[in-house]
């Protein structure tokens, strides 16, 4: 879906960035999802105007039967940190501006934001936004409507001037 979604979005002459979510548990292994995002936006030969974001939160799924974590959700905060740095410093490296996205709680609470200086995308369904961090973008609710898009999408402040 990256490749319609994306060409979609210039055929709709937007700008646009993508979204990495993240289920890495070492330096490693983000590194691995890091080339693996790049790698797709040299596969569509497309102009990212926007950052690269990774997604850092828990996931939960169903097999047989049970609710079964995400390999990702235990890790410390000190492991989270240091790879989210990983994959920030990677996409970095290759010239272009990484983002890190989570829910104020997650940021506040599962990483050390002090030692990731990138830009942040915050995600709280809310009327304002209470984390207390530098963000460029705030994820303000997930009951958005958008021509031509069905069904409800997130929807999002930028408080930054793109070119």
């Amino acid at each position: 879906m990256f490749f319609n979604h994306i060409y979609g979005a210039y055929k709709a002459g937007l700008q646009v960035g993508i979204y990495m979510f993240t289920q890495a548990i070492d330096v490693k292994e983000a590194k691995e999802e890091a080339a693996y995002a790049l790698n797709m936006v040299k596969k569509a030969s497309v102009l990212i105007d926007f950052p690269i974001a990774i997604d850092t939160e828990a996931v939960y799924y169903t097999k047989n039967g049970k609710r079964v974590g995400g390999r990702a959700n235990g890790l410390s905060k000190a492991k989270r940190t240091e790879a989210i740095k990983a994959f920030c410093e990677e996409i970095n490296r290759q010239g272009y501006d990484p983002m890190i996205y989570g829910s104020t709680s997650w940021l506040n609470n599962k990483l050390d934001m002090s030692k990731l200086p990138y830009d942040v995308w915050v995600a709280q369904y809310s009327s304002k936004c209470d984390y207390k961090g530098k963000y460029l973008l705030w994820q303000y609710t997930s009951e958005g409507s958008v021509n031509g898009v069905k069904g409800k999408v997130d929807m999002n402040y930028y408080y930054k001037e793109r070119k």
